[in-house]
Parts: C-alpha cells; structure tokens; sequence
C-alpha cells in the first residue's frame, strides 16, 4: 500500500463500512454496531497498517483546527522569549493543540506584497501576541483585527484577554530595597525608544522611580540614551554624573552599564550599585550577580495559552479579564553595600 491507509482500507480488510471503522476509531459508543470481535480487529488492522486520522479534514469539517498562533516581535538580543515559548508549548502539548511560530525583528516595515500568507489564510484557532517592546505594523494588525478569531497579548496591560506583570508594584519593592540600604542618589537609565519599544512596562517603571523619589525629597534623574551601541554615552554619563545607584529598564541593559563602569575604573556595588528588572538570564551570569524584579513569565505564559485554547473552544465565553501577575524582588550583589564585589 503506497498511499497512506485510509478508513476505507481498514472497513475493506475487516469486511465492514468505513463508517463503522469511523465510529470504532473514535470510541463513539452510542453510535457504534459492531461487535467486541469487530471492533478488536478494527484496531488491530489500523495499527498493522500504521493509520493516522487526516487531521486537516476534520479541521475543515469542523472549522477548529487545533492551532494556536504564537506572534513575536522581538530585539536580536531578547533573551525573555525562550521561557515564554517554552511556556506556550508546554500547554499547546498537554492540550493536543499545535503551535504556528511566527517571528519578525523589531525593525520590521512590511508593504502588502511583503506580508506573510500566515496573515491571510484561516487556520488559526486564536493568536498570541507577545510585541510588548513594540508595536504591531498597521497593515498587520488590520489583518488580524478582522481574522475571526481571538487574539490575546502577553505582557501588554489591558482589559481582557492579556496577561501582564505589575510594574508599579515591581518598581515600588525595588526603590524600598535601594532606600533601604541608604542609597539616596539614583539614577534611572533608559534607552531611545526605537531599542526599547514603546511598553506599558518602561512607562510605568519609569513613571513610578519618578513618583518615588519625589515623596522621599529626592531629585529624579532620568538618563536616556540615544545612540546605539550607547557605551561611549553610557560611560560619559556616568563620568559627569556618578549617581550611587542606577536602575536600568531591563537586565539586558546593564550589561553596558557594567562594561562602562569596568573601563572606568568603578566597581559594583562598591563604587556605583546597578539594578535591572524582568530576571533575565544576565542577571544570574554576570560577573556581579545582580538584584533584578524577577517577572514569571512562564507561568505568564501557561495562563495565556490556557486563556487562548479555551476561547477557541468556547469562543461565546469571551473576552476573558486580563490576569495580573506579581513580580519578584531578587537581591544579590550589585546593590548591597556590605558585599564586596
């Protein structure tokens, strides 16, 4: 046999209609007619020929496809994005549902013609969006604004159908535990927005270190770089500056912080404390282990794809209220003024 079986091969070699086959196969038991001896040799001939149901027949027959769409909009050098698909798939398999991927850089400006057919054709069950550094280009998010099935976002703060951290809380447990450890000039360092996006996060980061350090009496001092690869900026800031402590928008960025302060001549904590967020993997290697808000993104990440297959299975359940997620202050070297770097 060249093709692949078929229940017709299968009724044709026990001597009963492809339909029975059908119903022994899916363990319709209210509607099977055969009987025990029947059914055994059913499943006995399907195995020997290696039968495999046509999932994209039934797909059509039934217009659910068991496909979530996974959309990333990502830096070269995001290092988040491995725990949050990590996270999908791992939901995606417990629930027999598959995973279309689909990944464009940061920089991405399609025209019509450049726009991928994933956009246009019907075969998604719902869409997870995970663009929360960026934006989604218009032309895009049309598309998908009129596919017909659900989109949630990951770490994007919204009514319903997201999931997202609590920044403000993140920032607050952060300025205590620098507060704490008697650092009163801090710093907050941030990036143009083409590198960064155009988050909630940053924003309320930011926003909140403001808020801050002006109920403590203190002077707020942002400093936004603008020039990529930023370490020449980076290091003349710090020369001119020398606040006692800086907090970066995200661990990836006090990588060029630290790598200035090292051909400066300064040290962490012992000359300038550094403080990141999100509990990238940068902050567990790097030379000064570093106090970062930890955010849980793979537990972010199991709920949406959770929230996702079940409004695809239950569509006239949504839109599902968005689910907030409690970050985590991890201390280490980097701010503690009693460790020795």
């Amino acid at each position: 046999m060249k093709h692949a079986p078929t229940l017709a091969d299968i009724a044709k070699i026990v001597g009963v209609t492809p339909m029975v086959v059908s119903d022994v196969l899916k363990k319709r038991n209210d509607r099977i007619r055969a009987s025990e001896d029947t059914r055994a040799k059913i499943f006995q001939v399907a195995k020997q020929l290696n039968y495999r149901p046509n999932g994209s027949a039934r797909a059509m027959r039934q217009n659910h496809f068991n496909n979530i769409g996974y959309l990333s909009i990502q830096n070269d050098d995001d290092y988040t994005i491995e725990a949050i698909e990590s996270g999908i798939c791992e939901v995606a398999n417990r629930r027999n549902y598959r995973i279309t991927l689909i990944k464009h850089r940061y920089d991405w400006n399609p025209t019509e013609s450049d726009i991928p057919a994933i956009y246009r054709e019907a075969h998604l069950d719902a869409l997870i969006v995970n663009i929360w550094r960026h934006s989604l280009p218009a032309i895009a998010e049309n598309l998908l604004t009129n596919a017909g099935f659900p989109i949630l976002f990951f770490n994007d703060k919204r009514r319903y159908n997201s999931v997202y951290a609590d920044d403000l809380l993140g920032t607050r447990l952060l300025m205590e535990h620098l507060f704490g450890q008697g650092y009163r000039r801090i710093a907050f360092l941030t990036f143009k927005k083409e590198r960064i996006g155009i988050s909630y996060s940053f924003t309320d980061r930011q926003r909140t270190y403001e808020s801050l350090m002006k109920k403590a009496g203190l002077k707020p001092e942002v400093a936004t770089m603008e020039n990529h690869p930023f370490l020449d900026e980076v290091k003349a800031w710090v020369r001119d500056s020398r606040p006692e402590a800086i907090i970066c928008t995200n661990d990836n960025q006090t990588y060029v912080v630290q790598r200035a302060l090292y051909e400066l001549g300064l040290r962490s904590p012992d000359d300038v404390a550094i403080a990141g967020f999100n509990g990238e993997i940068l902050s567990r290697i790097s030379p000064v282990p570093l106090t970062t808000i930890r955010l849980p993104f793979l537990k972010m990440a199991h709920t949406l794809a959770e929230m996702a297959i079940n409004l695809s299975e239950s569509p006239e359940k949504g839109p599902l209220p968005s689910v907030k997620f409690k970050p985590e202050l991890v201390v280490a070297a980097s701010t503690l003024r009693s460790v020795k770097a």
